[in-house]
């Protein structure tokens, strides 16, 4: 009888010791994780995503709340009942001695990364990061020796440039070359990106005295590979621009003296023309990353950009909502945006922004890299966002 009733106290004894389950839940999914003792049994491990842990009653239990890189802790549950503000410094509380099951809900949410993030041109680009050159300015140099006729001439001349690339030259002087001025005469251009470099296409009709000799004519050419060296020469603040590379042209000329009609053409030249100009290429642009109370109360991410462009025109673009992705990072565009010159739209600057991520911890997010893609005054290009990381 005694051994009988030792047994029934031993069965009893360890149906009063039934696990103790408790419910932990980590939202979103992969978003932290929780490394947890007990203390009886004497156990340990990491949740990297929801589970259940079991564990005798009276046991004491340690949790500790962390979450992964690019999220931050919002909130800990214990059933109903808000339980963040018991954490620890390090997130961490020990629950006990526990005899009941409960639920413990860890929220993270994904770090959006906000600040003020200025780009700029380098002084040198790298390959394949497309140039943007203001064509305004003024200009003076000798043109090439082996052009057709004006070879081995000093010219100068002033440019204006539109924001569509367009150009407006005009000519002050071309050396031996006396215009009419009572003559229809006019020489215009354009200004756009051919293999992520500046090309010149210019066309021109004119009238005049050249060398003695009365005479008329029109041409079209190209200009491709234009770099600026970016070093002083005849002026504070002018520099040379380096125009050698390939070029082509078509020019008609006619004698009015003697009524001889020329045409010279050639498909591709090498052609090397440094001038002296105060144009420039430097540019540069903002992004500033906010979170602001959305219509609804809602906290929501906004975008607002400003491009300086060659020009010293600032171009303004209203803020937008824009998302983060852990994986993707923020994609932003801007466009139609207000030039703070002329409190006009501008629709034809544009900038684009993917895959901009960040490295963050805890609250603390460095700029990693990205990509954008640019279009103004007639031109466009593309590059890495390192590229034009202001330090």
């Amino acid at each position: 009888m005694g051994i009988i009733l030792a047994a029934c106290v031993m069965l009893f004894s360890m149906n009063a010791r039934a696990d103790v389950k408790w419910k932990i839940v980590i939202s979103p999914s992969k978003s932290g994780e929780i490394p947890w003792t007990t203390s009886s049994p004497s156990s340990s491990g990491v949740l990297a995503s929801s589970g259940t842990l079991s564990f005798n009653p009276g046991s004491y239990l340690d949790l500790t709340f962390s979450p992964q890189p690019g999220y931050r802790l919002v909130s800990v549950y214990k059933n109903a009942d808000p339980w963040t503000p018991w954490l620890d410094n390090n997130r961490h509380y020990r629950f006990g001695p526990v005899e009941k099951p409960h639920v413990i809900v860890a929220k993270f949410e994904l770090i959006s990364p906000t600040g003020s993030y200025d780009f700029s041109t380098p002084e040198i680009l790298p390959e394949g990061v497309a140039e943007i050159f203001n064509g305004t300015g003024h200009y003076s140099g000798v043109v090439p020796s082996d052009m057709p006729i004006v070879g081995d001439k000093a010219f100068d001349a002033d440019i204006a440039m539109d924001e569509s690339g367009k150009l407006d030259i005009m000519p002050n002087s071309l050396e031996g070359y006396t215009p009419d001025t009572t003559a229809n005469t006019s020489i215009a251009g354009m200004l756009k990106t051919r293999d992520d470099t500046p090309q010149v296409t210019v066309s021109a009709k004119f009238k005049g005295e050249f060398e003695g000799e009365n005479g008329e004519g029109s041409g079209v050419g190209t200009l491709s590979d234009i770099k600026t060296l970016g070093q002083n020469t005849l002026q504070e603040d002018e520099q040379t621009l380096n125009s050698s590379g390939s070029g082509s042209y078509n020019v008609k000329l006619k004698s009015n003296d003697t009524g001889v009609k020329v045409n010279y053409k050639e498909k591709e030249t090498s052609i090397a023309l440094p001038v002296t100009t105060d144009a420039n290429r430097n540019w540069s642009f903002n992004v500033m990353l906010s979170q602001e109370p959305n219509a609804k109360g809602k906290q929501v991410t906004y975008a607002k950009g400003t491009v300086t462009l060659p020009t010293g025109d600032i171009v303004s673009f209203p803020k937008r909502i824009v998302k983060y992705s852990k994986t993707k990072g923020y994609k932003i565009q801007f466009s139609r945006g207000t030039n703070m010159t002329s409190s006009s739209v501008d629709k034809k600057t544009k900038l684009s922004i993917t895959h901009m991520l960040f490295d963050c911890l805890e609250n603390n997010c460095v700029l990693n890299d990205g990509q954008v893609s640019y279009q103004f005054l007639g031109q466009k290009g593309k590059g890495n966002l390192s590229d034009f990381m202001t330090n």
